[in-house]
């Protein structure tokens, strides 16, 4: 598949969830940095960029050594009210407040317009860097991915006659509310994510999305132990890895593989994970806004072509956001052309099925014959998720009608029964769902 049919084509699905940590707004100004010089702050030196020592020589002795998420968990454990705690939250309000994006293009700009309606970026930062990225590229494009402030942000207000979010200070076109700013959710060991309507709505929709979503984007996210709870939500909503066994997840961080690869241990399924120390190297940066495409060619293509596709990498450098933007117009003029000629309802003959039967059939003896080594093996589910990948592609290109059709010639051709969709039940006994294109036993077609 050449560069020019991969910006060509164009599904509804699978999504793409990202999560961003304080990582991923550093990066953000290596090459672009903060107008008025300003530093983004990591934990390890939040309290020297922020100037808080001076504030923190106040509290008691007993939390005045560590990192600051182990300074402020001591001291909001001993005191949550103390005038020590809201000193801080003064101080931090104010710092983050006062930052800005710089004119030319941001790591931020190129992560929101490598994303689609279907995607979903959720940030534990509270600086305004994604929220102003977000405003600024609407004046290109709509289409741009959902946002989920997981602790807050310092731009965001939240409207609860409206149930929305907007910027802070503003009103509701539609109601006339002010957006209220929205508390931050500071690194104590155990924080409430019920204590604001605004906060549990970012996490509902992050639970959502990562329940859906086929490839998970973790970028500068380093899972603090205070933030145990968050991560074990993100678990939940994630769930068993084994059920998850087609999923792709990346991470984008300066540590060492084997530390990134113990750390989110919980959500890899085997092999299906990459590490990369810089945006670029990721799916985001070479198939923007086809990543879910890639996902689908490269894991269940329906014809051979699929599997070797052209990347499109976004060069690296853009002198202004014009010039970003215009670089994307082929992708999103693409999006626009499909979305109004979709080709589900499209006839195929005879040969055009048997083609996408024949490919079908292959997935269909690759899965049999480790079946035949090992009827409850890894490789042997992996081979499972491909035929049932292919057969949801063909279902959401071609309709059921045609996608019947297309199994059949591969079950016809291979003289392999159709497996189960859903993944092995924990026992080996079965499998979870219903499936009714599945035929009822695994083997050789009974003559």
């Amino acid at each position: 598949m050449t560069r020019e049919e991969g910006i060509e084509t164009v599904y509804d699905g699978p999504s793409h969830v990202v999560i961003l940590g304080a990582g991923a707004s550093i990066a953000s100004t290596i090459h672009n940095s903060e107008p008025s010089g300003k530093k983004l702050p990591s934990m390890d030196n939040f309290i020297d960029v922020l100037g808080l020592q001076e504030i923190l020589d106040s509290a008691d002795s007993d939390c005045r050594t560590g990192n600051f998420e182990e300074i402020y968990s001591c001291i909001y454990t001993k005191d949550p009210k103390s005038r020590t705690i809201q000193d801080i939250g003064q101080k931090v309000f104010d710092y983050f407040s006062a930052l800005h994006l710089p004119d030319t293009p941001t790591i931020y700009d190129y992560l929101l317009l490598a994303l689609r309606p279907k995607d979903l970026i959720a940030t534990f930062n509270w600086d305004p860097f994604l929220f102003l990225a977000f405003l600024r590229n609407r004046r290109f494009t709509d289409a741009l991915p959902r946002l989920s402030f997981l602790h807050g942000n310092v731009a965001v207000g939240y409207s609860a006659k409206d149930q929305r979010a907007g910027p802070v200070g503003m009103r509701s076109k539609a109601t006339g509310a002010e957006f209220v700013q929205t508390p931050l959710l500071y690194p104590v060991t155990h924080k409430d994510y019920n204590q604001s309507e605004f906060i549990t709505h970012e996490w509902e929709r992050l639970k959502v999305w990562l329940g859906e979503a086929k490839r998970f984007t973790i970028f500068g996210y380093g899972a603090p132990v205070t933030d145990v709870e968050a991560v074990d939500l993100m678990s939940s909503a994630w769930g068993n890895p084994r059920e998850r066994n087609m999923e792709q997840i990346e991470i984008i961080d300066i540590q060492p593989k084997e530390t990134l690869a113990d750390r989110w241990g919980r959500f890899i399924h085997t092999h299906h994970y990459e590490c990369f120390s810089s945006y670029f190297q990721c799916s985001l940066a070479s198939f923007p806004r086809r990543t879910g495409e890639r996902f689908m060619h490269q894991f269940v293509a329906v014809t051979p072509g699929e599997v070797f596709q052209e990347p499109n990498p976004v060069p690296q450098h853009f002198d202004t956001l014009e010039a970003l933007w215009e670089w994307h117009k082929p992708l999103l003029e693409a999006e626009n052309r499909k979305i109004a000629s979709m080709r589900r309802d499209t006839p195929l003959d005879e040969a055009e099925i048997k083609r996408l039967g024949s490919y079908g059939a292959g997935l269909l003896k690759m899965f049999h014959e480790e079946y035949a080594k090992n009827p409850t093996s890894r490789d042997t589910e992996f081979r499972r998720g491909h035929v049932a990948e292919w057969r949801h592609l063909l279902d959401f290109i071609y309709g059921a009608s045609t996608t019947e059709r297309i199994v059949d010639a591969a079950r016809a051709e291979s003289g392999y029964t159709i497996p189960h969709a859903g993944p092995m039940t924990e026992d080996g006994e079965g499998y979870y769902g219903f499936d009714s294109g599945a035929d009822m036993y695994i083997g050789k077609i009974e003559e």
